[in-house]
């Protein structure tokens, strides 16, 4: 393999696909990163084995020449910190051994690599119709699930968000048990499925989406594939069966309260100053007089907060007091995009529900907890 690229988008891409890179695997192969260059492209390619990604340099903007076809697999860590440091564009050969020879003006560096063609291969995806979605609305569906989702192993299904395809509507569903958050938008193309995506998987795939202004998807039993712009996110799929969640929605609240979102979630993170003390970030939201409510985190040895706030609207039975997660209620307001949030109650022993007063179309519940 030789080709000559500019060396600002070999960077690129190496910083790229190293995210996807292992640090540490029982596969030493998948601590580097694929190149390969062929006629009309050079790809690099990284995997930790949960997720893959790949970056393809094209001839858009003339950045490259490939003298000859090949592949490699080369050690990511150096390589970038090689790359880094090259004072100009670059010119990269290897040899029958597999080792790679780095040139870039008068500097010339040699590093060890392993041969391509045992580097695992990414799914095929050219035989799959591709699903196109805006960018803001797959921004949106994993901003205001992934969080939501289980850290805890033991429940490995609850460890991703649940991708339902209904007709037209893609609704994502995440929880841990004790909440839940679920967000629905409109797809152009009328299918079914399910599918379990990774929360990590899902993690890093939201800074690529800043991107582009739309994505491609692409859905097999296995495996999901993002495709933008130059980059291919692939994703292996959690196996199992995930939970029939929008039963348990409540669809009455004896008591809604339309909040300022700003002004009530900067009361709960003054809450959660004191109440991490507790397991659960016990804070207490108590009505206490026509259209105002008392936000008070559960006295500790360091102290306690208490604060009352005016709210926008309170209707239905005027008594409650419930106690809840205050990290958890901290988080779901912040994915919210709209000014004021209503919140259902039906009682202190059922879940909380949050939407927004116009958008609708993301719903979370928040278990109560036990007051000390």
């Amino acid at each position: 393999m030789e080709f000559k690229v500019k060396r600002e988008y070999f960077q690129k891409a190496l910083m790229s696909v190293g995210k996807a890179v292992s640090k540490k695997s029982l596969m030493p192969i998948l601590t580097g990163v694929k190149i390969e260059a062929t006629s009309d492209r050079i790809m690099l390619t990284g995997s930790n084995g949960e997720f893959m990604m790949k970056f393809s340099i094209t001839h858009e903007e003339n950045n490259y020449e490939v003298l000859e076809v090949g592949s490699v697999v080369a050690p990511s860590q150096y390589l970038l910190e090689v790359v880094k440091k090259l004072p100009g564009d670059i010119h990269i050969k290897t040899d029958k051994n597999h080792k790679m020879t780095i040139i870039s003006d008068e500097v010339v560096t040699r590093l060890s690599g392993l041969h391509g063609e045992d580097y695992p291969k990414l799914p095929e995806i050219e035989a799959i119709e591709a699903l196109v979605i805006t960018s803001h609305d797959i921004k949106e569906l994993i901003k205001q699930t992934r969080f939501a989702a289980s850290t805890n192993h033991s429940q490995p299904v609850l460890t991703g968000v649940h991708w339902l395809f209904e007709s037209s509507l893609l609704t994502a569903i995440a929880t841990n048990s004790q909440r839940l958050s679920m967000k629905t938008i409109m797809i152009q193309e009328s299918i079914n499925g399910s599918y379990i995506v990774p929360s990590t998987s899902l993690n890093e795939m939201l800074p690529l989406i800043d991107l582009e202004a739309k994505v491609e998807l692409y859905l097999s039993d296995q495996f999901i594939v993002l495709v933008v712009g130059q980059i291919e996110f692939y994703t292996r799929l959690l196996t199992g069966h995930y939970p029939d969640i929008k039963k348990i929605i409540p669809t009455e609240s004896k008591t809604e309260i339309i909040v300022n979102r700003d002004q009530f979630l900067k009361g709960i993170e003054r809450a959660n100053l004191l109440a991490a003390q507790w397991k659960n970030h016990n804070v207490t939201l108590v009505i206490v007089g026509d259209g105002q409510v008392e936000i008070s985190s559960a006295p500790s040895e360091m102290g306690e907060i208490k604060e009352k706030q005016r709210v926008v609207e309170v209707s239905g039975e005027k008594e409650l007091s419930i106690t809840f997660d205050g990290k958890f209620m901290e988080e779901a307001l912040k994915v919210h995009v709209e000014k004021q949030i209503r919140m259902g109650f039906d009682g202190n022993l059922k879940p909380i529900i949050l939407k927004g007063m116009e958008d609708t179309s993301c719903i979370q519940l928040i278990s109560p907890v036990l007051s000390n």
